[in-house]
Order: C-alpha cells, then sequence, then structure tokens
C-alpha cells in the first residue's frame, strides 16, 4: 500500500525500515549460504557423473564404479 504523495517519511520511519532490512538479510545469509554449498557439492556430482557417462569398458581398464548414495 503506497502513502499519500503528500505525506514524506520521517528519519525514524526511515531508520527503523533499515533496521527491518538489515534484520531480514542476516535471517537470509545462512540459509543462502547452506544453498551456495549445496549448488557446489550437486555441481561437482553432476561433473563426475559426466565424466562417468562418457567412459565404458571399451574405453576404460578401469571396472565401472558404483554409485555413492
Amino acid at each position: 500500500m503506497s502513502k499519500p504523495a503528500s505525506r514524506r517519511s520521517s528519519y525514524d520511519d526511515l531508520a527503523a525500515l533499515v533496521v527491518r532490512q538489515m534484520h531480514t538479510i542476516e535471517a537470509q545469509r545462512q540459509p543462502i549460504a547452506h544453498l551456495e554449498a549445496t549448488v557446489g557439492q550437486l555441481s561437482a556430482r553432476v561433473a563426475e557423473l559426466e565424466r562417468r557417462q562418457g567412459r565404458n569398458s571399451g574405453n576404460s581398464s578401469l571396472p565401472p564404479v558404483a554409485l555413492e548414495a
């Protein structure tokens, strides 16, 4: 809901908004870090699976490796 054009936010209103935004950002830091770590792990897993996909008994002297859960 927007404020009427004639009403300007006071310094206290703006300061309270900044504090709320800082709390929101801080609350998002840990979930974002967790998601970034997960993306890194999954990217490495995809790269490994893509590497394995190109390997078969005709082009590798190694036996097939069981996939880890």
